[in-house]
């Protein structure tokens, strides 16, 4: 899966400081370290197993549960019904929320980090990989794709990107009250899973991807940008602000 995840990022025979970060957090969720480096033209790719990154954090970290650690935004968790709801206008409006009340509490403690690009959806511990040998952290989503601070708490990585997207599916256990979402890429094997342990919200991601972004990712695949306002007035896609997590569950137009 990395290998495809290099593919797809030299596509246009360019790697962004963004996808290198992508690339070497991806691995290090699978338990390898990835070095790349340029010989005669040609990106050489080399994998070294680290092991389980799990154990390496608790080692680091005692056995603190991430989302108990109070320096990060920690919002009351949505219902099923809440969450419901929240898709259903999705599907429907065809909206994009736009959580700028998040970016908002995670800069005092990230500092501008992301390039005020702000997130659609936001998870205070979400676990990233499988249970076994994954990471655990916050996860939010922007228009640039997945990041959090699965591998360190007080820094923000990003780990799949849009652009990497080649599926997504959803397994939602309503009894359990859990969900899981797996990311996978447009070329090669295997998938990224990301576990909700304490909800099903990763059903709102599952509902942007396919109502709403999917069609700008389309629209805007060969072109250096996306514009808003061709998103709007072409797609008929509404990007709706909200102040306050409150504001974000009641989702009133």
């Amino acid at each position: 899966m990395i290998q495809s995840l290099i593919k797809i990022a030299l596509a246009d025979r360019q790697l962004a400081e963004n996808e290198v970060n992508m690339i070497k957090a991806a691995s290090k969720i699978f338990g390898y370290e990835c070095n790349l480096e340029m010989d005669d033209g040609q990106l050489g790719v080399h994998l070294n197993k680290i092991g389980n990154g799990i154990e390496k954090k608790k080692e680091e970290k005692g056995d603190a549960i991430i989302s108990d650690i109070p320096d990060f935004p920690v919002y009351t968790k949505l219902t099923a019904e809440q969450v419901n709801i929240i898709c259903e206008r999705i599907q429907s409006q065809l909206i994009l929320p736009h959580l700028g009340f998040v970016f908002d509490d995670l800069r005092e403690h990230y500092g501008d980090y992301l390039d005020r690009h702000i997130p659609f959806y936001y998870h205070d511990n979400l676990v990233v990989g499988e249970e076994s040998d994954g990471w655990q952290g916050f996860v939010f989503v922007n228009m640039d794709g997945f990041y959090g601070n699965i591998q360190d708490k007080d820094e923000v990585i990003p780990f799949f990107s849009w652009d990497s997207v080649g599926d997504m599916k959803i397994k939602v256990d309503e009894e359990s009250n859990t969900a899981k979402l797996g990311l996978f890429p447009k070329e090669g094997e295997g998938f990224l899973s990301i576990e909700e342990k304490d909800g099903t919200s990763l059903k709102i991601v599952h509902q942007l991807y396919w109502n709403v972004y999917k069609q700008i990712i389309e629209r805007f695949e060969d072109e250096p940008a996306i514009l808003w306002d061709i998103v709007r007035d072409d797609l008929n896609i509404d990007m709706q602000s909200f102040s306050n997590w409150d504001e974000f569950v009641d989702f009133k137009k």
